[in-house]
């Protein structure tokens, strides 16, 4: 299919057009495409599973295709070259004529993905472990253990790079547990340690904890419906992992922070666990570690999607818990996007790198139905302390195109799909059998600095000169190379200057100087005002959504006029700094066979203004003219006071 970047989207409830058999034979089995990022090339379906509703070749289950939702869930592992796994979680085993065993299906393949190169994983195949009968109090109670446990709700793969961690909500009577393969990187050759390439097939220990040895965990509780994992503990590298389920707590929800047993026969290491606030709100429904502040610790982010107040039901929220170490966490702040009605706001959570190159990671979230399920998708900023409630972006289908349904319902992992060093993000819209690739444009930081010679005026002097300074900084080129006009104005504008900066990425600073002619000021003034302002030219790049070319900050500074002593006070001058959030915008759709790739830039313009110095002048006698330069006086001094009340 083609080098170069590629987007895997998953289509679960499809109609194969690839395999043996012909399609009639199948209903329904779901497919996996894969969508060149070239502008018009077509998505094409990937030949995950060649077979049909046929028996194993070692007679352990018999497949059940049909609406088995394959594509339902998929991850890959971080750095674009490693594995891809793909689960169908609603696969069946019919291995009884007259039974029916929902035990689910997960297929690995290498990088680069193609035709029929996905090895096949079926974890709950084991026919003794299918049901048993239970001892309760006074009767033996049916248990329905590997039957209905839905392997590969959810997938996901560790940073670690050694394992695989499926979700099975419906092991043990829907008590749910977490499936891990895993594998060691390292094979000894040659008397010595030599790293060899992962490979699919090394996923081949496995584990699948038993939840009933587990004491806090009991029947419907989902465990498994979301999971993650990250590095928790400043003392150790090893990983952690965290898992949600919606349905405990006695409906409220629950996501526990855990680490495998070391076999079948022993309980879980539960080291936390948080619970939601409303009965039915699904906490837990997804779950997210990331570290927000930048302390190398993972942070927690959980949605509740079926959250809800008042006449505003499901709207949906998120809960962020901030890691002190060792299993201590702040309480959690919570935000609820618009907090819309069915929305379902916190569906989702995905982790986007850092979109800003403000050295903290990023994340996204879901909310699929807000806008009479349009859908929309937020982006909400890590930084020092605690987490900001208030989202940097909002991204609504309604903006990038009317057809869009069901946008935000998936979400992938930040990826560098073109090369600018900026993370981009995949979106599920699945209502409306689109996908949409979200592409991230660099973030511009301007830092701007006004200084005047002399710093301090005589009574006689007519002119100064006024030197501009303006540091850019900005990682990709072609937004870098972008002219910036400074203008440097003293109070009416009689005398101005307007020059260009080409400002080139990096940390070179760029000065112009200007010759500013002094006009007559009243002997009563306190402050004369310099002003520099920087535009961005825009022209060549797109707007943003809501209507905004440039974003601006503004500082004020100044100097009084000496006192009576004749001492003048400091000048009050720092650098102004502009640093302006990355934007996710949208560009043209091309139709594809399959699903249209919304291809969508972003720009951020960064304006940065008024740098305030002021000037002294002596009060004896240097304003006092003849009549024509008295009125002339009284004009300026009108305008002095307007200019003071804005800089005051």
């Amino acid at each position: 299919m083609g080098d170069g970047p590629w987007l895997l989207a998953g289509a679960p409830r499809a109609n194969s057009t690839l395999g043996l058999n012909p399609p009639s034979r199948v209903l329904e089995p779901g497919a996996v495409f894969k969508c060149p990022l070239r502008r018009g090339a077509a998505c094409q379906e990937v030949l995950v599973d060649p077979t049909g509703n046929d028996v194993n070749r070692q007679r352990l289950y018999t497949d059940l295709k049909d609406q088995g939702w394959l594509g339902g869930a998929m991850d890959a592992e971080p750095g674009g070259t490693g594995r891809l796994a793909v689960s169908g979680f609603r696969w069946r085993n019919r291995h009884y004529s007259n039974q029916y065993l929902g035990n689910g299906v997960c297929y690995l393949a290498d990088a680069p993905v193609g035709d029929n190169t996905f090895q096949k994983f079926v974890p709950l195949y084991e026919t003794t472990k299918q049901s048993f009968q239970l001892p309760d109090t006074y009767k033996y109670r049916h248990v329905y253990y590997y039957s209905y446990g839905q392997a590969g709700t959810s997938v996901h793969f560790p940073d670690n790079g050694r394992e695989l961690i499926l979700g099975a909500p419906g092991v043990f009577d829907w008590t749910g547990t977490l499936i891990r393969y895993s594998a060691f990187e390292e094979t000894e050759e040659g008397g010595g340690r030599q790293r060899r390439r992962r490979q699919a097939n090394d996923l081949s220990e496995l584990i699948i904890p038993n939840p009933f040895v587990t004491e806090q965990f009991n029947r419907y509780d989902y465990l498994g419906y979301s999971v993650g994992s990250g590095r928790f503990f400043s003392s150790t590298k090893s990983t952690v992992y965290v898992a949600g389920a919606p349905r405990a707590a006695d409906g409220k929800g629950r996501v526990l922070l855990f680490d495998f047993p070391r076999n079948v026969y022993e309980p879980y290491e539960i080291m936390m666990t948080w619970e939601g606030s409303t009965v039915g709100e699904y906490f837990g429904a997804a779950v997210l570690a990331v570290d927000l502040n930048g302390d190398g610790l993972s942070d927690v982010v959980v949605g509740a999607p079926h959250f809800g107040e008042g006449s505003a039901f499901e709207h949906g929220r998120i809960y962020v818990y901030i890691n002190s170490d060792r299993a201590q966490f702040k309480s959690a702040r919570t935000t609820v996007g618009r907090g819309a009605l069915r929305a379902r706001f916190g569906s989702t959570l995905a982790s986007l790198g850092d979109i800003d190159n403000d050295g903290f990671f990023d994340f996204a979230v879901g909310a699929p139905y807000e806008e009479d399920g349009r859908g929309a998708v937020y982006v909400f900023r890590g930084g020092p302390g605690d987490f900001v409630t208030t989202a940097s972006q909002r991204i609504a289908a309604s903006e990038l195109n009317a057809d869009l349904r069901g946008f935000g319902i998936s979400l992938s992992r930040g990826v560098d799909v073109d090369g600018n060093r900026y993370p981009d993000v995949a979106v599920g819209s699945y209502a409306s059998g689109d996908a949409v690739l979200l592409r991230t444009r660099p973030v511009l930081q301007f830092a701007a600095t006004l200084s005047a010679q002399p710093e301090k005026l005589e009574a006689d002097t007519r002119e100064f000169e006024v030197q501009a300074c303006l540091t850019f900084h900005g990682h990709n080129e072609t937004v870098s190379r972008r002219k910036r006009e400074a203008d440097v104005s003293l109070e009416e504008l009689r005398a101005n200057g307007t020059h260009l900066l080409n400002c080139t990425s990096g940390s070179r600073v760029q000065c112009v100087r200007m010759t500013c002619q002094l006009v007559a000021f009243p002997d009563t003034a306190t402050r004369a005002t310099v002003q520099l302002s920087m535009r961005l030219d825009v022209r060549a790049l797109r707007p943003l959504l809501d209507g905004r070319s440039a974003a601006a900050l503004v500082t004020h500074g100044f100097v009084h006029i000496r006192n009576s002593a004749g001492i003048a006070p400091e000048v009050n001058r720092r650098p102004d700094r502009a640093a302006v959030s990355t934007e996710l915008l949208p560009s043209a759709l091309e139709p594809q066979p399959l699903a249209v790739w919304i291809i969508v830039l972003a720009v951020l313009g960064a304006l940065l203004l008024l740098a305030v110095i002021v000037f002294v002048m002596h009060r004896a006698g240097f304003f006092k003219r003849t009549k024509r330069d008295q009125l002339l006086e009284e004009k300026v001094v009108e305008e002095f006071k307007r200019l003071s009340t804005v800089v005051e």
